[in-house]
């Protein structure tokens, strides 16, 4: 039912409802946050393991073959560089203009990371490295990463400060 007023007519209560609605989107639209969960490029020692995995291999064969290709902290092969400059235009794409990037302060995620999200892009927003997102395991040694200092000199954009030790 549509009430009017002596001096103006006031919306009905549906049409006030529908222009509410609208508001309320055109706000939430506005205002929302985008999570952008990005893995990193391929990296040495998956190489063999990734092949495989694509033809279809058992778990018991992936790992072995993991093992073959296991590097200290293994950096990204030429294929996980493009990978990550391809992550960087799918961002451009969508405009992505992060807050802040965490990371793992494993080389590979924050090598992929710099590429996806250059430092030009990325006024607003910082590199934080997070200890809780690094890959664990106490087999290979691709998830053990370098020193802290090794890591600031390397990538200097990067806050390492929530990086506990030196290990």
């Amino acid at each position: 039912k549509c009430y009017k007023s002596r001096k103006k007519p006031l919306l009905c209560h549906a049409a006030r409802e529908k222009r509410l609605t609208k508001i309320f989107f055109y706000v939430n639209h506005h205002m929302q946050k985008r999570l952008w969960m990005l893995r990193h490029g391929q990296a040495a020692h998956n190489v063999l393991a990734d092949s495989a995995r694509k033809a279809g291999c058992d778990f018991d064969t992936f790992l072995h073959l993991m093992t073959l290709d296991d590097a200290y902290d293994a950096p990204l092969t030429q294929l996980g560089t493009l990978e990550a400059k391809d992550a960087a235009t799918r961002a451009d794409t969508h405009s992505a203009q992060p807050q802040i990037v965490l990371v793992s302060p494993l080389s590979r995620a924050l090598h992929t990371a710099t590429i996806a999200f250059p430092r030009h892009t990325l006024a607003r927003a910082s590199f934080v490295c997070d200890e809780r997102l690094r890959e664990r395991n106490g087999k290979l040694l691709n998830a053990k990463r370098r020193p802290k200092s090794e890591l600031e000199r390397t990538f200097p954009s990067c806050d390492f400060s929530a990086l506990a030790d030196e290990f």
